[in-house]
């Protein structure tokens, strides 16, 4: 698990599998009372793309 700047737990990876056997991959951060935002990557590319949105 990593922290991120200025959120007051550190990310968590998870994985879940649906649909007969595809496997997603998921972040959880910020602060635990927060509101939900989804956050989805595109065109290849990695979660660490929104780094600086989540900071």
């Amino acid at each position: 698990m990593t922290r991120e700047p200025g959120t007051t737990r550190p990310t968590e990876q998870h994985t879940v599998t649906v649909n007969g056997g595809v496997r997603l991959a998921y972040e959880v951060t910020g602060p635990p009372a927060g509101q939900p935002v989804l956050l989805l990557p595109a065109l290849g590319k990695t979660a660490a793309d929104w780094a600086a949105v989540r900071a």
